[in-house]
């Protein structure tokens, strides 16, 4: 019951009382149908102007291998389904980990693809030479409220322009007011606006 209540103070502090309270509304009628929608803002930036975050000495930013989320902390997150997506991930060429430590501990974890814009493994939204999408951010609840989401977000969008990329996207849901806030702030915009509906394993698309 703790941990339940612990979960929910997180995800009231993330999305607001009205955001925690529309996510678990759709968790449960997930649960009970299988059918769950979501209002979804597609946003970008052009990466000609980025510029790299200010050096932080306490703050180690480097490339992940699956190794590094095998520890107590971050087992929970790291589910069966999960790994077996980073697994696959780590297996491909154009996508790319990456992680913030503090003092030795993975703090902040967050992914590059380039190449292709993604909803899903299978809903492809954008595919070219050119783009890049940051995608998969997870700040462990102990290390949040210290800017390591943002200070990561602009470090991948300035390793984004590195490797070539000219146009950085990112898939926000539209509940989710602080990631907003945070991709807004490192440049972003929203260009496009779609839903997402799951029925079992299928999605769909509306808008796009």
């Amino acid at each position: 019951m703790d941990q339940k209540r612990f979960k929910v103070r997180q995800y009231i502090k993330l999305y607001g009382l009205s955001g925690t309270l529309l996510r678990m509304f759709k968790s449960v009628i997930y649960r009970c149908v299988g059918f769950r929608w979501e209002r979804c803002f597609l946003m970008s930036r052009s990466l000609d102007t980025i510029c790299p975050p200010l050096v932080q000495a306490e703050l180690e930013v480097r490339e992940l291998s699956l190794v590094d989320y095998d520890n107590a902390l971050w087992q929970g997150y790291l589910t069966e389904e999960r790994r077996r997506l980073y697994e696959e991930r780590f297996n491909e060429k154009k996508a790319k980990a990456y992680g913030v430590f503090v003092d030795g501990t993975l703090a902040c974890s967050a992914w590059i693809l380039y190449g292709k814009v993604i909803l899903t493994e299978e809903k492809v939204l954008v595919e070219n030479d050119t783009c890049a999408l940051l995608l998969d951010d997870y700040c462990f609840p102990a290390f949040r409220g210290k800017g390591f989401h943002g200070y990561l977000n602009q470090w991948r969008l300035n390793e984004m322009k590195i490797n070539g990329a000219q146009k950085a996207y990112v898939i926000v849901l539209s509940y989710n007011r602080p990631a907003i806030r945070t991709q807004r702030k490192c440049g972003m915009e929203i260009e496009k606006v779609f839903y997402a509906y799951t029925f079992g394993k299928k999605v769909f698309i509306k808008g796009y």
